[in-house]
């Protein structure tokens, strides 16, 4: 990880960790930028994402439970968005893209 970071910041671009709360610890080491969370409210694990990247996370949200989780707790400090699980297309059947 730490040679693609690297090679990424290299060539201007900022590099994401995705998801799993195991390698935070490991973020600054590595030189990872910012994290995308998926359903991070809905495991109570936004706020460790939040720490761990100075509020540096992209937070997504497939359930409406999960949404106004994220919404009530972190939408005034962390991006977060609500999409389809499938992630279709907009324009496509079940599209769906909401935001705080």
């Amino acid at each position: 990880m730490k040679l693609l970071t690297r090679h990424a910041h290299a060539k201007g671009l900022a590099v994401a960790q995705k998801n799993t709360t195991e390698l935070l610890a490991d973020r600054a080491s590595v030189g990872l930028d910012f994290a995308m969370a998926e359903e991070c409210a809905e495991y109570d694990e936004c706020g460790a994402f939040a720490d761990a990247f100075d509020g540096n996370v992209l937070v997504v949200e497939y359930t409406g439970k999960g949404m106004a989780t994220a919404c009530a707790h972190w939408g005034g400090t962390l991006s977060v968005v609500r999409r389809d699980p499938d992630v279709v297309p907009e324009g496509a059947a079940g599209f769906l893209r909401k935001t705080c």
